[in-house]
């Protein structure tokens, strides 16, 4: 009996050993399996991992595309605006270049009878206050009274007669059609630094001779009245600087804003105001556009700074065949090797020559000299000192513009202004006789260049 228990016992061992191997069997062969579903599960989450990422890429490379080309397209747009703009100037030069010339008219009247101011004001008072004046008398005598009032008009209306007609053609000058100026602003989040494109060449050699005087008056103006901004409350520019984008005319100010309307808002209100109140702006309906670019867009256009744009500054709307003629061979070295900042050896090559086409010497001396300051901007608004006008050239030819300088200040072309003590006089053009200027240049002279330089 005892041996069949323990026979029972090992039996039942055996078989308990042999389940549990059974069972751990079947389990490593699920886990097998379940390895197996898993690497193949992920297998499959890798290879999706794997194009997602290429999928993720392809985008990325697609967004970066449509950004570079949106920021070429913006450039490419914002450069045509600003062509755009400056062919509306184009279209309005024959108005300005009569308005210039009637604006001469009108002053001639105001140098030739001093009480002109006088009589203008007493007509204008007679003619708006003659109905209100006239309500004030007893009817019986108001015909009487009304015949007098008339009477004094009409004698009034004859002595400014030619003032009343200038003004008439002023009016009838008036152009139809809006004048696009349109400004592109750029802002680096990173400074302060504001980036003022304007629809003006830098380099005022790309100008016209014939369109430059005014160009440049009204690029000139337009620049003055951004430079105004840190007149009001909510703008300070502490410092501006001059440079160029994509062959533009760029103003760059040190400014804060403080206001709640964008820059942009604020700058078409101030500036709109500004330069209505300029003669070469107040007859014209001025369409003002100022429009952000984004920092993409701005980076992809061409950027030169004041100091690489003064090499060209000094270049000029003169004639190519002017500086290619033949240069008589006396101080040629002197010429050469002459250290101007306003003229250069070419220049008095020129000069020297006893004839060269319509102008003679002290012309080309003083048409020189009228295109080298519109080039500065120095239209009324910004002035030189005479010294440095003439510092550096040989001492015949900074006499004989000496002499020229002050022929043109009698004749109004240039004034003298008032500047710091010991400074010396210093000069700018008169705006009013632009007419002029562009005679000159266009070597056409008008009859005022013959009582100044023999033209």
């Amino acid at each position: 009996m005892h041996g069949e228990s323990a026979a029972t016992t090992l039996a039942s061992i055996r078989q308990h050993h042999a389940t549990a191997a059974q069972q751990l069997h079947d389990q490593l062969q699920s886990c097998q399996e379940e390895q197996i579903t898993v690497r193949r599960t992920l297998a499959e989450l890798q290879q999706r991992l794997e194009q997602l990422q290429a999928y993720h890429d392809q985008l990325h490379t697609e967004l970066v595309a449509l950004a570079q080309r949106s920021a070429a397209e913006e450039q490419t747009a914002a450069v045509t605006a600003l062509a755009g703009s400056f062919a509306s100037f184009l279209q309005l030069h024959a108005y300005w270049l009569a308005q210039a010339q009637l604006e001469q008219q009108i002053q001639a009247l105001y140098a030739k009878d001093p009480a002109l101011d006088k009589k203008i004001e007493a007509y204008h008072k007679v003619e708006t206050g003659g109905e209100a004046y006239l309500a004030g008398i007893p009817e019986a005598l108001r015909p009487a009274v009304a015949q007098t009032v008339q009477a004094e008009i009409e004698k009034i209306r004859l002595q400014i007669a030619e003032w009343l007609d200038l003004q008439q053609q002023r009016r009838d000058l008036r152009p139809a059609g809006p004048l696009l100026l349109q400004i592109m602003l750029a802002q680096p989040s990173e400074d302060e630094l504001l980036y003022w494109a304007l629809p003006f060449p830098a380099n005022v050699a790309s100008l016209a001779p014939e369109t430059a005087p005014i160009m440049m008056h009204a690029a000139t103006a337009v620049m003055h009245a951004l430079g105004s901004l840190g007149k009001h409350a909510d703008w300070s520019i502490d410092d501006l600087d001059f440079a160029a984008w994509e062959g533009q005319s760029v103003l760059v100010a040190l400014a804060t804003y403080r206001g709640e309307a964008s820059i942009a808002q604020s700058a078409t209100s101030l500036l709109q105001q500004q330069l209505m109140s300029n003669p070469l702006f107040q007859d014209v309906l001025l369409d003002l556009r100022i429009e952000q670019i984004t920092q993409a867009a701005w980076q992809l256009g061409a950027y030169e700074t004041a100091a690489a744009t003064s090499a060209g500054a000094s270049s000029s709307p003169i004639a190519a065949e002017e500086v290619a003629q033949e240069a008589p061979p006396e101080d040629e070295t002197q010429l050469d090797t002459m250290n101007s900042e306003w003229f250069t050896g070419k220049d008095l090559k020129l000069w020297n020559k006893k004839q060269a086409g319509k102008l003679s010497p002290q012309a080309r001396r003083m048409r020189t000299l009228v295109v080298r300051m519109i080039g500065h901007g120095l239209l009324g608004e910004e002035s030189v000192t005479i010294e440095r006008i003439c510092q550096g050239l040989p001492a015949t030819h900074a006499e004989a513009l000496r002499q020229v300088i002050e022929l043109g200040a009698t004749a109004g072309v240039l004034v003298k202004v008032d500047t710091a003590e010991g400074s010396g006089a210093a000069l700018t053009l008169n705006p009013a006789l632009l007419a002029d200027m562009q005679s000159l240049i266009n070597r056409e002279p008008s009859p005022l260049w013959i009582s100044i330089v023999g033209a």
